[in-house]
């Protein structure tokens, strides 16, 4: 009698790191990518796009001109786009969310 309950108690311990290993290796990974400039928003990167390192994801307008507020910082698929055309972003400000690609 023992001996089955240990050998329960060991099934099912060995069932749930199997699903925790699993649902750590299948996990989506979100990244969060932020302004690193103040302005206003005039154009944005679409959801579903994919993105290289280093693609512009955010333009803004300044007081000084047009710049990118953000930049990729790894190869992905946009996963939503937090801004839109007209806004006002901050520095800091998350403005678009990756899913990374291997």
């Amino acid at each position: 009698m023992m001996l089955k309950r240990f050998s329960l108690k060991v099934f099912a311990l060995t069932v749930c790191l199997s699903l925790c290993m699993y649902y750590t290796a299948f996990a989506q990974v979100i990244v969060d990518e932020v302004s690193v400039l103040s302005g206003t928003v005039t154009w944005t990167v679409q959801v579903g796009q994919e993105v290289q390192e280093g693609s512009n994801l955010v333009s803004i307008q300044t007081l000084t001109g047009s710049a990118s507020a953000c930049r990729a910082s790894q190869k992905g698929i946009v996963s939503a786009v937090l801004v839109h055309a007209g806004q006002d972003v901050q520095v800091g400000q998350t403005v678009v969310k990756i899913s990374p690609q291997h």
